[in-house]
């Protein structure tokens, strides 16, 4: 039971914390003009990605087992550490 919470717990910081970082980020990206757009867009993809990425992943994990599963993620974190590497500085 310990290790459940010491998990939920460190979940829950690090969702806390990079929620955060990447409001701030998108925020930081966007012009005065289009920030709300851009933030509303920014929580609503995520909104659908804690909803539809849980059963994309229960599914491959039944279909293909945890290897696949765990070396797919891995490997789709790829692109978003290119794309982060990529950024310029914001103008603000």
């Amino acid at each position: 039971v310990k290790t459940l919470y010491s998990g939920l717990a460190t979940m829950g910081v690090g969702s806390g914390l990079t929620t955060a970082s990447l409001t701030a980020l998108v925020s930081l990206y966007s012009s005065e003009e289009t920030q709300g757009k851009s933030l509303g867009s920014f929580r609503s993809y995520g909104s659908l990605a804690r909803v539809a990425g849980p059963i994309a992943a229960s599914i491959l994990f039944w279909w293909f087992g945890s290897h696949f599963s765990y070396a797919l993620g891995a490997t789709l974190m790829i692109v978003p550490a290119y794309i982060a590497l990529r950024l310029p500085a914001p103008d603000k």
